[in-house]
Parts: structure tokens; sequence; C-alpha cells
């Protein structure tokens, strides 16, 4: 759940909380776990409303640089500050060629075109 639903600061619904949602996606996507999970409700609440982010140990020095980047922008706590569907679709990860990016590159092209069907 993104910040500003559980601490209230924003009640409507924004595309910030789909942005939230898919920087959550990618994370367990390359990650193998979800962001900001720990053995207590609590401490995880804590963690997501002051931007905790930490990559686990033993997957974070096989992942690149952009796509570690991306997830941090697009699960930034300020809901002002995160990136956009635009942001996301300009980043390097989102352009790079290499074909072990290819695949997730894809999906994330994909949701985006849905996404902006939608609007």
């Amino acid at each position: 759940m993104a910040p500003e639903a559980l601490t209230g600061k924003k009640k409507n619904v924004h595309p910030g909380l789909d942005i939230w949602a898919m920087g959550c996606i990618l994370y367990a996507m390359v990650c193998g776990a979800l962001p900001f999970t720990e053995p207590s409700n609590k401490k995880t609440v804590e963690r997501i409303i002051t931007g905790d982010l930490r990559f686990p140990p033993k997957i974070e020095p096989t992942l690149s640089r952009e796509v570690k980047d991306l997830i941090s922008r697009m699960l930034v706590v300020d809901y002002n500050e995160r990136y956009n569907l635009s942001d996301i679709m300009n980043h390097e990860w989102m352009n790079n060629r290499k074909l072990y990016h290819f695949k997730w590159s894809f999906f994330f092209y994909s949701i985006a075109l849905n996404y902006k069907k939608k609007l």
C-alpha cells in the first residue's frame, strides 16, 4: 500500500498509487520478495512511510544500476515527486536494448499502454 494511503495524506485515487504498485511488482519480480517487508506489520508500515527501501544483500549485486534506480524512483514516498508514466517510459532501463532486459521492459511497456488507453 502506498504511503499516502497509509497516512491519509491523499484521500482520493490518483495515478501515483498505480506507479507505487508497479514499483512494488517490479521489485518483487527482480528480487523475489516484496519491498519493505518486516516480521511485523507495524515495522513494515514504518518502512513504507519513511521510504526505507533496501534491496536484499544477496540479490543486490546481481541487479543493474538502472533497474535499482527505476524502482527507487517509483517508490518515492512523496507522490508529487514519484515518477509518472512518462518518466518510466523514458527511463534508461526501459529503453535498454540488452536481451536480458527485453522481457521486463516489454511487460512494463504493455502495462503502460493499457493504462494510457484507460485514461
